[in-house]
């Protein structure tokens, strides 16, 4: 009835623009797709600065937010953006402790093609001085924070439980895991990978698993194919080098491809049954591969 009477409802534009903006950010914090999320985001972005153009300093600093190298609510970034017309806060995604590379590369093409032809140069610069790879090595899982897709891990890996230490490796379940690696573009990259192809459990309790596993991890960079390495089931630290034309200043998607899990799937669902029976805890999913440190340097 209320709505008969009264005059038709607008929403201002500045909080119509924030709420878009919110839309991206968590379309991407909580869609896992099976396709580029890129058009989706993007297509955001262009609608909050069609709503109103005055939300792209809202963009700028959450890319600086999340370049800092500390919690965003010490950052001069989110002060800027409280007294501003288009806050965000906690509905809109603000709290967040990884880079967002998805939403950085959406907010950045949205810029350019409003009129802002500098905004991904403007990003670059950021990233690289506060969050690029150093001389002495930066380790990409410590803390997770290069993570490209914090979701693409097991469950109890993503949320923090105060009676559940958190794990010392990444474990994959996807047959990819992508990492984003900050750098410029003028010097090679070495990548010291630690990492190995987990056994599957045993399909009966106390007797020993399978006492091989052995493949080929594929790295793609932006991809392109980059390296390959050979893995087994014990830890292995090899190092590889990334040639200077696969990168481009700024964010890379380093993805790695890991080969299929050699147990049939059958005979790796029996065993974790058998754990279970036995109140011992196991996987229902395989694990593709674990890494223990991914350290970068420029060459």
């Amino acid at each position: 009835e209320l709505l008969r009477r009264l005059p038709t409802l607008r929403v201002p534009a500045n909080v119509e623009a924030v709420a878009r903006l919110g839309a991206a950010v968590h379309g991407s914090h909580r869609l896992l797709a099976v396709g580029a999320k890129a058009p989706f985001l993007e297509a955001w972005c262009d609608a909050a600065l069609d709503a109103s153009p005055g939300i792209e300093s809202a963009m700028l600093d959450l890319i600086a937010a999340r370049a800092a190298p500390l919690p965003a609510v010490l950052t001069a970034a989110q002060g800027r953006n409280l007294e501003s017309a288009h806050r965000l806060g906690l509905p809109h995604g603000w709290r967040w402790d990884h880079v967002d590379a998805e939403v950085i590369e959406a907010i950045v093409a949205s810029l350019e093609r409003h009129g802002r032809p500098a905004a991904r140069a403007e990003a670059d610069a950021l990233l690289i001085a506060r969050r690029g790879i150093r001389a002495s090595g930066t380790d990409l899982l410590d803390p997770p924070y290069y993570l490209w897709e914090p979701l693409e891990r097991f469950y109890p890996d993503v949320m923090t439980f105060e009676d559940l230490p958190r794990p010392a490796t990444l474990r994959s379940p996807w047959p990819e895991t992508t990492l984003c690696l900050i750098c410029d573009a003028g010097r090679d990259v070495s990548l010291e990978i630690t990492a190995r192809l987990p056994l599957p459990p045993s399909p009966t309790p106390g007797e020993p698993a399978a006492a091989h596993r052995r493949g080929t991890l594929r790295l793609s960079l932006n991809g392109s194919a980059a390296a390959t390495l050979p893995l087994r089931e014990t830890w292995r630290r090899p190092v590889v080098r990334l040639p200077r034309h696969l990168l481009r200043s700024g964010c890379n998607r380093l993805t790695f491809h890991w080969p299929a899990p050699s147990t049939p799937g059958e005979t790796a669902l029996a065993a974790a049954l058998a754990r279970l029976d036995e109140g011992i805890a196991a996987d229902l999913h395989p694990v593709f591969g674990e890494i223990y440190s991914v350290v970068a340097r420029p060459r």
